[in-house]
């Protein structure tokens, strides 16, 4: 706490004569520490000591960073500022400081012995018998793992010594005393004793002394023993905090080496005493209380003098604060370097100037904001994708203001890259039609399986083993880049693939007892392994529809390319297959690195494309082998334990070069980044996403924080002020404020808040019925839901956008009276091969969907609901699909029209039954439905069968071909054993029918029989009433292929049938009474009802006919054309009509 502070005049507030020797700048004996609230000024001083050469030229320059980021964007700085900048190496804390006490000491080791992950395997081999042998010290431990019993999940317990081993890290690093105190016998007391009793154990089982042993057994007054492993000089950059630890590590270097710190700083005063609001009022309480408690009266607050100093640097400048401090305790010699104290009278400028002077409670006289000024621009949207719109509109716009504005003078960054990239690439990887430029961009920080597709998968094959192996995990792994590289695959083999896994009815488990391990029956039904014995079965003989071998039914499409594709199936499942068998088991870490080898030489490639990625898993498979494995000794683990491992030591950082090279930055908010850039922005500023709340286990036992304790919050606040100062002309953040579904408010991050309370003393926003108007209301924008929302196009509130695609929606909006377009606004031009062949078949799949059939023949599309993936899991009950055709197999058989295989085996071979005695329960309940529909209708359907009739003959130009048929009695007989007629029942009965009548000498009765009370007749045509309405029908058909037609079989068939003629005098009268029946009932067919799925649901009516059809006259028209002559010709149907 500060009572008072004058500053000095001048900016020089250390002379030389303060110092014992005037060459101790350039010499660099003891720490010496450049400030700057400029980067820039930074790198300047960094560069000009490094033009002093080293004694060796081919001596390497040491740098200490704290981020890959930051010593990408340095290399950079020293090469633009240098000429020429090489034969530099960049390390860590932890590193150097190793690397320094194994100078001093003379020997040990070159990296730190106690990592966590060495740490945790230790303490899994150890914690088993120390619980057996000590159960009372490990009560707690021990009632986590699994009450009154040393038998626990291995992967719940290595996950709690790896979350101890955590703790002992920072035990090392921030509370050495502790375990000193530990090493020496004093354990802690309680149901924490367990810890130091493990410390200990863990101690003796390395052997090795630890980090704070070693520094305690340090002489601080004695030269390093091998002065040749110490850099000639040590230039640490941008770093904002380290451990007191290290900062004695690095004191002792700096008496015997140049040691230089460059590190921002907000102002060139020392501001190492400047309090929060919110300690300042902490320590009033315990004033107020102590006075009470020693003068026994009370004290008034206006008593204590209390000066804070700069609430904003106060309340986000404690990581700084304290650094500086612990600098200072270590007898560091601060050197202020040029600071940048902004001009101009922008919020961004003003701002600056006030964390400029670290000890004014107060800005400079609060003056009206321009409204104008964009200096800082606060943005709250509806969510994520909406951030990043808004954000490209608003740098569109910087661009179009700026011409010198290049894309590397932007930064933008966010707490969560993982989460944001896929809208970054989809926002800014494909901009829209007539905007301005191309903006180019690179995202760094991301996670692992993010950033590298071969690690990706790698993950995705440890998860898999765990898994059902269901076919979409399959499939997923075998449409993966990895996959397609490693085994040479295409779009169609994926597809083909995929087309097999439908028609084999593979769901999920790689065979039976694979599926056993889950819980379920020992079968192989539904299983990879019954597919592909189908397939390859189907490679050496045909099924001819029920040719079984050993209970096997081949798989008739493996022929020709499908050969080569089967070969690449089976050595993708083999290996699934074999691997998946090793894996079941626990094992020791030696067995498990053979697994992972072997895992990645069958399924990872090995090219030049994925050679550094390939190295990555390697060397964390190797470090499992030579480091990992010797720690945990003969301990037996399962797979998942060695995924979590390989989670947290393969850690992929931002390759450098990529960071501030060239593009748009987005990466990471991490701290000790802070470069300057002429554009900040700062996106998904969430309430919860920053700063990091870091959660603590329980038994966690550092106590109260100390100065230089690591905290992600405090780390992140300061980065917050540091960010402040780096932004040079403009300061953009954007956060997630309203709920996406219901529009409510949602809260920014604090330091949001914080900074908004800043601006509130800055600025003068007016007042509304004498009350002031706050920042938050006048410098947040809130953005529309949705980026056709008009608000974004008018220039008012919110700054237009830049996207033709979103106005020409917003217009859309703005007129909504005007009609849809549709999906097809004009007749296409006739197909360029004339048409020349039709079979009876195509007529009548045309007739069924019309819109289907212009999609998939005329524009080659595929539909969503044809191509859907098949279910992971196994049916329960049989499908619609499957339904239909076991039972128009089984009327075959019962009417002697096939032939009598053993029908039931045949379909489970098939797999499209439900497994085990399921499936027979449901196949036997298809049976006793064509069981009745039999005794329904067996007079009618047995007695003299005729062959079925070859249609093979020129109409009009065109060959038509078709097979009429089954006929008996003289009549030709059609079948469908559900339990009404539906449309398309009726226009494959109406084409048969025509074509009968059409196309043979003597036309013949048809009729359809369901288990319907009555049958469809339709009574022979005149062969030139038949020939006349096949020629329309195929004119229609023709048409059919240049625009989708609005016929649809049962909303068309509802509307026909209330169409009928009237007399003359009757017509006019009843038109438009017909017309809205007609329309009425055709609607009730359209829409889903409660037991029925209308056609407007089908995908193709969707596309094709986005508003109802009955409006387009075609449809009125196409009704009574195709239905007329049905009604006509059908007994049973005319006697529903009356």
């Amino acid at each position: 706490m500060i009572l008072t502070y004058t500053p000095q005049q001048e900016l020089n507030l250390y002379p030389d004569s303060q110092f014992e020797d005037s060459k101790q700048l350039t010499s660099g004996r003891g720490i010496i520490l450049y400030t700057s609230n400029d980067p820039e000024e930074l790198v300047l001083k960094c560069a000009e000591d490094l033009k002093t050469p080293l004694s060796n030229p081919f001596k390497t320059e040491e740098f200490l960073v704290q981020s890959r980021g930051m010593s990408s964007w340095l290399k950079l700085q020293m090469a633009d500022k240098l000429g020429v900048f090489a034969n530099a190496k960049f390390r860590f804390p932890e590193e150097t400081i190793w690397m320094i006490l194994k100078a001093f000491l003379g020997s040990g080791p070159d990296k730190n012995p106690y990592t966590k992950e060495g740490m945790a395997w230790k303490i899994f081999q150890l914690l088993p018998e120390l619980i057996q042998n000590q159960k009372s010290v490990f009560s707690q431990v021990l009632r986590y793992l699994g009450n009154k019993t040393t038998r626990v999940d291995a992967d719940r317990s290595f996950r709690l010594c790896r979350q101890v081993a955590t703790l002992y890290d920072s035990y090392l690093t921030y509370r050495p005393e502790m375990i000193m105190d530990w090493q020496a016998g004093r354990l802690p007391d309680g149901q924490n004793r367990w810890q130091g009793v493990l410390w200990q154990s863990l101690r003796k089982a390395f052997g090795r002394k630890s980090l704070p042993e070693l520094i305690n057994q340090m002489n601080f007054d004695l030269a390093p023993l091998d002065k040749n492993l110490l850099p000639e000089r040590l230039s640490v950059f941008g770093i904002s905090t380290l451990p007191p630890i290290f900062l004695d590590v690095l004191q002792l270097y700096g008496r015997v080496r140049p040691l230089r710190f460059y590190s921002l700083q907000p102002a060139p005063v020392m501001w190492g005493d400047v309090e929060s609001e919110k300690d300042v009022e902490k320590w009033k309480d315990r004033s107020i209380k102590r006075a009470y408690a020693h003068a026994k009266r009370r004290v008034s607050e206006e008593e204590l003098a209390v000066d804070t100093g700069n609430p904003l640097i106060g309340s986000l400048g404690r990581t700084g604060r304290e650094f500086f401090n612990l600098l200072v305790d270590r007898d560091a010699h601060d050197y202020p370097l040029n600071f940048r104290e902004p001009k101009g009278d922008s919020a961004l400028a003003r701002l600056q100037r006030w964390t400029f002077e670290v000890f004014s409670s107060q800005p400079e006289g609060r003056k009206c904001r321009d409204k104008k000024d964009e200096s800082i621009v606060i943005n709250s949207c509806h969510g994520p994708m909406r951030e990043t719109e808004v954000l490209r509109d608003y740098l569109l716009k910087r661009f179009a203001g700026d011409s010198t504005l290049r894309p590397r003078d932007i930064v933008v960054m966010m707490p969560d890259p993982e989460g944001y990239a896929p809208y970054i690439r989809a926002t800014f990887g494909v901009m829209g039609d007539n905007m301005p430029l191309n903006l180019p961009f690179s995202i760094v920080d991301r996670e692992p399986r993010g950033e590298s597709h071969l690690i990706d998968c790698f993950f995705d094959l440890l998860q898999f083993f765990d898994g059902r192996a269901t076919n979409r995990e399959v499939l997923d792994l075998i449409d993966s880049t990895v996959f397609r590289k490693k085994f040479d695959l295409d779009d169609e083999d994926v597809e083909t693939f995929r087309h097999w896994v439908k028609q084999c009815h593979v769901h999920w488990g790689l065979h039976g007892e694979h599926r056993e391990r889950f819980g379920s029956v020992n079968t192989n039904e539904h299983t990879w392994r019954h597919a592909l014995d189908r397939m390859a079965l189907g490679f050496c003989m045909r099924s001819n529809g029920d040719r079984m071998w050993k209970s096997v039914l081949p798989f008739d499409e493996i022929e020709g390319e499908n050969a080569i594709r089967l070969g690449k199936l089976y050595r993708i499942i083999g290996g699934l297959i074999e691997l998946e068998e090793i894996s079941a088991e626990a094992k020791s870490l030696t067995l498990w690195v053979n697994f992972l080898k072997n895992l990645t030489a069958k399924f990872l490639p090995s090219d030049n494309d994925t050679l550094m990625d390939r190295r990555r898993v390697q060397d964390a498979i190797n470090d499992l082998d030579d480091e990992y494995s010797k720690l945990a000794g003969d301990s037996r683990v399962p797979l998942r334990v060695i995924r979590y491992h390989l989670s947290n030591v393969l850690e992929v950082g931002s390759p450098q070069g990529q960071f501030l090279t060239s593009g748009i930055t987005f990466c990471g908010l991490r701290p000790m980044r802070s470069v300057n850039a002429k554009i900040i922005c700062l996106i998904g500023m969430n309430d919860g996403s920053f700063p990091r709340q870091t959660k603590t286990p329980s038994f966690d036992l550092s106590g109260t924080r100390k100065a230089g304790d690591r905290s992600a919050r405090e780390d992140d606040r300061y980065l917050f002020l540091e960010t402040l100062w780096c932004a040079r002309e403009y300061l953009y953040i954007s956060y997630v404020g309203q709920s996406i579904r219901q529009s409510q408010k949602i809260p920014p991050s604090v330091v949001v808040n914080e900074l908004l309370d800043s601006l509130d003393r800055l600025f003068d926003f007016g007042e509304i019925n004498r009350v002031p108007k706050k920042a938050r209301d006048e410098m947040v924008r809130v953005q529309t839901l949705h980026p056709f929302g008009k608000e974004n196009f008018t220039g008012q509130e919110i700054p237009r956008s830049y996207s033709t695609d979103n106005l020409q929606a917003a217009r859309a909006l703005l007129s909504p009276d005007e009609d849809t377009q549709p999906f097809v606004s004009t007749r296409m031009s006739e197909p360029e091969d004339r048409l020349s062949e039709l079979t009876m078949e195509q007529l009548i799949l045309f007739f069924e969907n019309p819109a289907k059939s212009f999609l998939k023949q005329r524009l080659g599309m595929s539909l969503w609901d044809e191509d859907s993936p098949p279910e992971e899991c196994e049916p329960f009950e049989l499908g619609n699909l499957e339904k239909y055709l076991i039972k128009d197999r089984l009327l075959g058989i019962a009417l002697k029209l096939d032939d009598d295989p053993s029908l039931f085996a045949l379909e489970r071979a098939k797999g499209s039954l439900p497994p085990g005695s399921l499936g027979e329960v449901w196949f036997n309940e298809a049976k006793r439905d064509v069981e009745e529909f039999v005794e329904k209708w067996k007079d009618d359907l047995t007695g003299e069968k005729e062959e079925p009739v070859i249609i093979d003959r020129e109409f009009e130009g065109i060959r038509i071909r078709g097979e009429l048929g089954p006929f008996i009695n003289g009549k030709q007989v059609l079948y469908r054993c559900v339990k009404e007629i539906k449309g398309k029942d009726r226009v494959r009965a109406w084409m048969r029918h025509l074509f009968s009548s059409g196309f043979e000498d003597n036309g013949k009765e048809t009729r359809f029989y369901s288990l319907d009370k009555k049958y469809l007749s339709l009574q022979p045509l005149s062969k030139d009433s038949a020939l006349r309405i096949i020629s329309s029908l195929i004119s229609l058909y023709q048409r059919g292929m240049q625009e989708p037609l609005p016929f649809f079989p049962e909303s068309s068939y509802a509307f026909a049938c209330n169409q009928q003629d009237k007399p003359d005098e009757e017509k006019e009268g009843e038109a438009k009474y017909s017309e809205s029946k007609g329309i009425i009932e055709a609607r009730k067919k359209w829409v889903s009802g409660k037991h029925q799925r209308g056609e407007a649901e089908d995908s193709a009516n969707q596309l094709c006919f986005r508003d109802e059809p009955f409006r387009n006259p075609e449809f009125a028209k196409l009704a009574c054309e195709i239905y007329k002559n049905f009604i006509e010709a059908s007994e049973v149907d005319k006697k529903d009509i009356q």
